[in-house]
């Protein structure tokens, strides 16, 4: 539970500390800061020699379904690994309107607009292939959540579809595109679509939506894929806008050029398959539903959104931290985050931003920790990046308020998991490598400010 306010003590040294600064004085220590008092009884010391446990944590799965956001492609990266998405959706072929008897096929394509989002090299040409499902795409129900048991995911959800989640598609694909991305510059991508479905589609037209109820429409109404092969970027579609366009002549009145909109159907049933590939990689035992120390993985971990894929944080000495100070009197507690140095720069770069969710366990996020003495926000922390050398780009979170609670017994220390915020950590797939405890240079650190007296 997090605690509402500051307790009076801590008040009171925050006071005391405010009060004397225009006296603090440098020490020997570099982790001391002398107050200036006559009796000399009182310090403001720092330290920053916590021990962080930090491990890879690949959760079982991540709804994926639903967030407006297509995402296709894929990504290797030889620290860790090849990541993969694949987009699922229907189209809604009783999308009609009135029916035109004098309908001619002219050509059709599928347009993908751009969300404007891409991981990646965007410099290389990208084929995309669109393929019919041989089976109907269709949202999973998670069974009633009993008290008794361990508590679900927070990226669970009663009725939807995973990153995990896949559907059998046809052997030959309905159409293969090669283009050159321009997720910025360009407002669509169009693929175009063979005469065979566009005179299936002009038929529609003619005559309206009951043919879908004939044996020659039934696999449309599977659902599609679209997928990637073989490029170095994953690029971002806005779901909303995706449509199957059939042009065509009409002669109703005089011949007229024509156009008809199939749309996507948004919600449960469009989602992303993401899945990693760490074969090649240090972390080649990850396994979903699993951690690995950072100690087996050449001191470094790493999360990854759309993939499932978080750090955990771990503070195993907490006892000692117990001993030094007392817990009315820590000032400040300071978790920072740096990206290992060479890992956060295009192609691949980090989240913008990134939170810490409540533990099991088990290692399954329960939530999103607090801020401060906070009833309602979240914690979260803002890329700060070292354009010039790389050497001080970092997050830094504020968890006085989470420290004091471990010290004091209120929680339990289950640790934290690192990742980005949750609407991007299910529509995204940027990555951040962070150092182990053992790491030379950019291990994870707990800054601790606190009173003491002598």
């Amino acid at each position: 539970m997090v605690i509402q306010g500051l307790s009076q003590t801590y008040r009171f040294s925050c006071l005391l500390m405010f009060l004397a600064l225009p006296f603090f004085s440098s020490c020997d220590d570099n982790t001391s800061i002398g107050l200036a008092l006559e009796d000399g009884s009182v310090k403001v010391l720092y330290t920053d020699t916590a021990t962080v446990g930090v491990s890879t944590v690949y959760l079982d799965s991540v709804m994926t379904s639903g967030t407006g956001t297509m995402l296709f492609g894929s990504y290797p990266d030889a620290m860790t690994g090849e990541v993969t998405a694949n987009s699922y959706f229907y189209i809604d072929f009783s999308a009609i309107g009135f029916t035109d008897a004098s309908a001619t096929y002219d050509s059709a394509e599928l347009i993908l607009p751009y969300s404007g989002y891409s991981y990646g090299d965007t410099t290389a040409s990208m084929t995309l292939q669109l393929q019919l499902l041989e089976e109907i795409l269709e949202a999973k129900a998670l069974p009633p959540y009993i008290g008794t048991e361990a508590p679900n995911s927070y990226f669970y959800a009663s009725s939807g579809l995973y990153n995990a989640s896949s559907f059998k598609t046809e052997s030959q694909p309905l159409a293969t595109y090669t283009f050159s991305p321009r997720p910025v510059g360009r407002d669509s991508i169009a693929i175009p679509l063979p005469a065979a479905l566009g005179q299936q589609l002009t038929e529609l037209k003619k005559n309206g939506s009951s043919l879908l109820n004939t044996p020659n429409y039934a696999p449309l109404l599977n659902g599609f894929r679209i997928s990637g092969m073989g490029q170095k970027v994953i690029l971002g579609g806005t779901a909303s806008g995706v449509k199957i366009r059939l042009y065509y002549s009409s002669t109703s009145a005089t011949t007229t050029a024509a156009i008809h909109d199939f749309p996507l159907i948004t919600g449960s049933t469009q989602f992303n398959e993401i899945k990693g590939n760490f074969s090649q990689t240090a972390f080649q035992e990850l396994k979903r539903g699993k951690s690995i120390s950072s100690s087996l993985t050449n001191d470094i971990s790493f999360t990854q959104s759309g993939t499932g894929i978080m750090v955990k944080l771990d503070f195993p000495n907490l006892a000692s931290l117990k001993d030094e100070m007392k817990l009315n009197l820590i000032n400040k507690a300071v978790l920072e985050i740096v990206p290992v140095t060479n890992t956060n720069r295009y192609p691949t770069l980090p989240p913008e931003t990134i939170v810490l969710y409540q533990s099991s366990k088990t290692n399954v996020p329960a939530g999103q920790l607090l801020k401060d003495f906070s009833g309602s926000e979240y914690q979260s922390a803002i890329y700060a990046p070292d354009m010039e050398y790389d050497m001080m780009s970092k997050y830094q979170f504020q968890i006085t308020d989470y420290l004091t609670q471990l010290l004091s017994g209120n929680i339990e220390n289950n640790g934290l998991l690192l990742a980005a915020a949750p609407e991007s950590f299910i529509s995204t797939v940027n990555r951040l490598c962070v150092g182990g405890p053992a790491h030379a240079s950019n291990k994870v650190r707990l800054r601790i400010f606190y009173t003491k007296s002598f």
